[in-house]
């Protein structure tokens, strides 16, 4: 019987020999668990996506038929207006380009005979023989047979020379005249102003003064400055354009 005690002691030693040990080694709650995981330098970073610069889109104004720059606003109503007709005369490819150049002689009467026809069905006559040696083009030959616009010199039309705003407006105030005549319009002309009240009234040339006066009253062509009406000077295409439309605004508001 001792010698099963004794026996039992032993083991019971051994038992709490063992457990101790065991809470020794255990690693507790507070133990570092690597020192591989808890090192930030050592842990692998995660690399960032490119970001995808992207460029703010400019939307611009769609105006069919012209190549550059657009006319300026003020000029839109017009070039709206001769749109669909630049294709109708020959010559014209060249005007939508620029429409901050100066216009030809021959552009102008080109446009002249557009407006006439297609805004206000008047038809004018292509004379038989041509007055002129240094052009047959019949747009020419049809505004200036009309009284329009006047040669510059002894059957000489100029058609690559640059109109001047005074032969700019004996051509509209003219062709104004042939729209009471011929178009079913109630509006009509303004008298002219005894004087244009500019400081170069006097260069006015003596065959466009009633003319000027006229675009003048009926506000076709105002100055280019409060006073100064430049009657030598020229006409941008896109000018042009308004001074048209101008005309056209005129009749429409006054009871086309």
């Amino acid at each position: 019987m001792r010698i099963f005690k004794s026996i039992f002691k032993i083991i019971f030693t051994l038992i709490f020999i063992l457990s101790l040990t065991a809470c020794k080694t255990a690693p507790t709650a507070t133990d570092t668990v690597s020192d591989e995981t808890s090192n930030p330098a050592e842990v692998a970073e995660i690399p960032e996506e490119p970001v995808e610069k992207v460029t703010p889109q400019i939307l611009i104004p769609d105006y069919e038929g012209y190549e550059g720059e657009p006319p300026s606003e003020w000029a839109v109503g017009g070039y709206d207006m001769f749109k669909p007709l630049f294709s109708k005369a020959d010559g014209l490819s060249n005007i939508t380009k620029n429409f901050k150049r100066p216009i030809t002689r021959l552009e102008f009467a080109k446009l002249t005979r557009l407006f006439l026809e297609y805004q206000f069905r008047i038809t004018l006559e292509t004379p038989a023989v041509s007055e002129f040696t240094d052009t047959a083009d019949t747009d020419a030959l049809k505004v200036y047979n009309a009284g329009f616009i006047k040669g510059r010199g002894r059957r000489v039309f100029a058609p690559d020379e640059l109109i001047t705003r005074q032969e700019a407006a004996g051509c509209v105030v003219n062709a104004a005249f042939a729209i009471e005549d011929y178009a079913p319009v109630a509006a009509r002309l303004t008298e002219p102003i005894p004087t244009l009240p500019t400081k170069d009234a006097d260069e006015v040339s003596a065959n466009y003064g009633i003319e000027v006066r006229t675009a003048y009253a009926n506000g076709f062509m105002t100055g280019v400055s409060e006073d100064m009406w430049m009657p030598n000077g020229t006409l941008t295409i896109e000018q042009a354009l308004r001074l048209f439309n101008n005309v056209y605004d005129f009749y429409s508001e006054n009871g086309e």
